[in-house]
């Protein structure tokens, strides 16, 4: 007759698991169970209260606020750049319309001239031959269309395109003011006026084409500077 299988056979044979150890499937679904794998909870939460953990997390908190203050700071300087801009131009093409009347004193036609070539006009003797002509002092050497190229360059791509007739304009009014007997006439000389300057009006077809050429120009974006 066979004598039954003691426990303590059994355990030896590995069919009973030592006392106080879980089933594997137990282990499996229940990891923090097994003594051999302590829990890693104490560790992280000891790294996260650490110095150097807080001394990392505040470096990449005042860097990302160091970068989004520095953008804000740089797109604000830029918005304030397109309005002086806008506003030098708004205010040059105001000064243009005075180039066509039907008599104008000399001081007039040079500084309907300054507005677009840039620069004080200046005569014999070092004589100022121009009136006002510029809004900031900042861009009183500057041409028009090189105020045009520069905003053109800050603006988005929609607003791109609005300023392309522009910067063909700015072109074209350079090349018909650029010399002023080929743009203007004179009706009288200093000898025949008491003020002091001589009297001049457009030629026909000079003053024709600036007038197209200022209507180009007359965009929304600057005609809301005007009075």
């Amino acid at each position: 007759m066979t004598r039954p299988m003691s426990s303590i056979a059994r355990a030896k044979r590995g069919t009973l698991r030592p006392l106080g150890r879980p089933a594997p499937r137990v282990l499996e679904r229940w990891p923090s169970l097994n003594p051999a794998r302590p829990s890693r909870g104490p560790r992280l939460w000891d790294f996260i209260n650490s110095s150097f953990c807080i001394f990392l997390l505040s470096s990449v908190f005042l860097s990302g606020l160091s970068y989004f203050y520095s953008q804000s700071q740089e797109h604000k300087k830029q918005a304030e750049t397109v309005q002086r801009l806008d506003m030098e131009v708004a205010f040059r093409i105001m000064r243009l319309h005075d180039l066509l009347g039907d008599s104008l004193p000399y001081t007039e036609v040079n500084t309907g001239r300054a507005c677009v070539i840039g620069g004080t006009i200046v005569g014999p003797g070092g004589m100022v031959m121009n009136d006002v002509y510029y809004t900031f002092d900042e861009f009183k050497e500057r041409s028009l269309m090189s105020l045009v190229w520069q905003l053109n360059g800050l603006l988005d791509e929609r607003d791109r395109k609005t300023l392309a007739p522009a910067l063909e304009s700015a072109k074209h009014l350079a090349a018909i003011l650029r010399n002023e007997n080929d743009a203007f006439v004179m009706l009288k000389g200093l000898d025949d006026v008491e003020s002091g300057d001589s009297i001049w009006k457009m030629r026909a077809e000079p003053a024709k084409k600036t007038q197209e050429e200022i209507g180009k120009l007359s965009i929304g974006r600057w005609t809301q500077f005007s009075p």
